[in-house]
């Protein structure tokens, strides 16, 4: 899944020369701060503000997950139909992530999008975490591993 998201991060980087000059821009910030011999740690990877909205843009728009089964637990009505209990059903991030109820123009590539608050819960969810996880803790690891690979 690493190597997808970085693909797509690296493809939207060169689609769009002003996004590439700010993370650039950031990444030369937090580079100059350093020590030559200084690691990355959490706090350098915490100024990735913009960096990391590019991320989950790229996430959004090319989830690397392509969907996931679900039993229903209870009858239900969709569309005019009804799902029983029991029956699976399939989901998929791209129902979510490209539905302009939730995502103004969704299929523009906009890191803005993430700014703030971000995303109202439960409608960014590229990884497929479930709605167990604390927002917020979900992708927090995932920050982190791809702050590092791309460091």
């Amino acid at each position: 899944m690493t190597t997808i998201a970085i693909t797509f991060v690296v493809n939207y980087l060169a689609e769009y020369p002003d996004v590439y000059e700010k993370v650039l821009e950031e990444q030369t910030e937090i580079m100059r701060s350093k020590r030559l011999d200084e690691l990355l740690n959490w706090e350098g990877i915490q100024k990735m503000r913009y960096s990391w909205m590019v991320a989950c843009e790229a996430l959004r728009l090319a989830p690397p997950v392509q969907g996931t089964f679900r039993e229903a637990i209870t009858d239900f009505a969709y569309s005019g139909f009804t799902i029983p209990k029991g029956w699976k059903t399939h989901w998929t991030p791209h129902s979510t992530h490209k539905d302009p109820k939730y995502f103004l123009d969704p299929e523009k590539f906009d890191p803005s999008r993430f700014e703030g608050s971000g995303p109202a819960p439960y409608t960014f969810v590229p990884l497929l975490v479930n709605h167990e996880c604390a927002q917020g803790r979900n992708m927090r690891g995932h920050r982190y591993l791809f702050s590092c690979t791309i460091w």
